[in-house]
């Protein structure tokens, strides 16, 4: 045992009996006495201990009762906030959920109304197309029917193509002012390449292929005739032939090429301008300008529009009834002369288009090229090579039909 064992052991007998001899000379009992009353003091410590024991145990649970029930409201209040919360966030989802529901069939209500509206628009469409059809045909009809008392007088008594022609010019050009007379210029079968009328009629009513070179207007040549150009024939004061225009050495190859050309033979463009001048003479041509007011370098696709609506019966007698092509070149208008044919002067005619440059009716026999303008900066391979090759898959393919 240690010293600080025996110590405290010590000590703690000395205290017991220095308290038992307090007691002793205070309440004059014997020791014994003294004990006991230390022992009832020690019980009586120990009680008034456990019963602040049981006095802290009563009011630690009542404490924890006391937030036991403050834990439980705020937990229920909590709880009831959270199912409201859930509650409205279902009604919310729920008139979300009514909101998209009419806004769908808002939707589709819509659609049909708008679907309905499209049948009705369709309807008037092919309502309003088909009146113009049959407006447009009335109009071909009438434009075919052209021919007026002058023109049916005269054919009366000769059916010949130049008093046809003289007698559709007569009430062409009377129905310009005076004013505007003075611009008029006459196009159609070019006859002054051979200096005979009649012949050039008649070399041009017997051809097989009757190529007709469809223009806008001509460049500034008010008053003229260009029928009577004579192209290829024109002399100098020293009686030497002046060259041709390039424009003209244009349409002479393009002459001699479309009649030349077959399902087995494409034209090669290796001849000088002058052998172009004498190949095409063999053949007829007509040009035909949409405008017959002479005009200058340019001229306004819509005015050229303009000119045909109001000059359409003249237009479409002179083509289809009086020249009767079978090849029409519309040179170039960016397809404007091309619309113009398709559309208007033969309207009630179904055309195939074969290629991008060819529209072949096969009723009336009659090929529609969507070409160039003759003045037109290309290359040669584009404005000649190419127009051929392509001239040459519609007789090929007119071959393969017959076969």
């Amino acid at each position: 045992m240690s010293d600080t064992a025996i110590l405290i052991i010590v000590l703690s007998v000395a205290g017991f009996a220095l308290l038992l001899f307090i007691i002793h000379i205070f309440t004059h009992t014997w020791v014994g006495d003294a004990f006991k009353i230390l022992i009832d003091g020690i019980i009586f410590v120990g009680e008034l201990i456990i019963q602040l024991f049981i006095w802290i145990y009563q009011l630690l649970r009542w404490i924890f009762e006391l937030f036991a029930g403050l834990f439980e409201w705020i937990f229920d209040a909590i709880s009831d906030k959270w199912h409201e919360k859930e509650r409205l966030e279902e009604e919310r989802r729920e008139e979300e959920e009514m909101r998209r529901i009419e806004e769908e069939i808002k939707l589709e209500e819509e659609r049909r109304r708008r679907k309905k509206q499209e049948m009705k628009r369709k309807k008037k469409e092919k309502e309003k197309k088909k009146r113009q059809e049959r407006e447009m045909l009335m109009e071909l009809q009438k434009a075919n029917d052209y021919p007026t008392k002058t023109i049916q007088k005269e054919n009366t008594m000769a059916q010949s193509f130049s008093e046809k022609e003289d007698a559709l010019y007569e009430d062409w050009y009377n129905s310009y002012s005076a004013e505007e007379q003075k611009n008029f210029c006459f196009d159609g079968l070019m006859f002054g390449r051979n200096d005979d009328r009649n012949a050039e009629a008649e070399k041009w009513l017997k051809a097989k292929r009757r190529v007709l070179f469809l223009m806008k207007d001509t460049n500034d040549n008010p008053g003229d005739d260009i029928r009577w150009w004579p192209l290829g024939n024109e002399k100098n004061p020293d009686g030497s032939i002046k060259p041709t225009h390039r424009f003209y050495i244009v349409l002479f190859k393009w002459l001699w090429a479309l009649n030349e050309v077959t399902a087995d033979h494409l034209p090669v463009f290796d001849k000088s301008k002058d052998e172009y001048v004498e190949l095409a003479r063999k053949y007829p041509m007509a040009q035909v300008n949409v405008k017959k007011l002479s005009g200058g370098a340019q001229v306004n696709n819509d005015e050229v529009i303009d000119f045909y609506n109001r000059d359409k019966r003249f237009v479409n007698y002179q083509i289809r009834e009086l020249l009767n092509p079978n090849i029409i070149v519309c040179g170039g208008g960016s397809g404007t002369l091309t619309d113009i044919v398709l559309q208007r002067i033969y309207g009630d005619k179904h055309f195939e288009q074969i290629n991008t440059w060819c529209f072949y009716c096969a009723e009336s026999d009659l090929l529609v090229i969507d070409s160039y303008h003759p003045s037109a900066r290309v290359c040669n391979e584009d404005k000649f090579d190419e127009m051929i090759a392509n001239v040459q898959q519609v007789y090929k393919l007119k071959e393969s039909f017959n076969h």
